[in-house]
């Protein structure tokens, strides 16, 4: 069993960094792009954030933009281990499950964000983090969550 599923957290704080729709771009069903990215961060209060950013264009016009973070506190003896010679590591395991989290998190700010208007057909697919995530993170303590 894989030790980054036994970390201790919650889920702290949920942020919009940004939101921003354009109901001028034309939008053509059969080309629609969605563009997803994660970033992490962690902080001196032992928290680590997760931040899920979305892009929908169409005909290389954007008319849909989110950003989404999410901020985890980790339990103290967990957050310890992550203190490394090399620096503060994050197991892949919990960091997939965090980026799940906040990627479910960003769906549903983009349905309540968009819920009656016509974007709102417009939805955050399934997304398997294993496939962005494949190997233990690397941050830097003071990146400010």
């Amino acid at each position: 069993m894989d030790k980054g599923y036994n970390v201790p957290f919650k889920l702290n704080r949920i942020v919009t960094v940004q939101f921003a729709a354009f109901p001028d771009v034309k939008v053509d069903d059969d080309q629609v792009n969605l563009e997803t990215s994660l970033k992490f961060a962690a902080d001196e209060q032992q928290q680590v954030r997760v931040s899920v950013s979305i892009r929908f264009d169409s005909n290389e016009k954007v008319f849909l933009l989110l950003e989404i973070a999410c901020d985890f506190e980790i339990q103290s003896e967990a957050w310890e281990s992550f203190l490394k010679p090399e620096g503060f590591i994050v197991p892949k395991a919990l960091m997939s499950h965090l980026a799940v989290i906040a990627v479910g998190t960003t769906r549903g700010a983009l349905h309540a964000k968009t819920e009656n208007t016509s974007f709102n057909s417009f939805i955050v697919p399934t997304i398997n983090v294993s496939e962005m995530i494949t190997e233990d993170i690397l941050l830097s303590e003071t990146n400010g969550a």
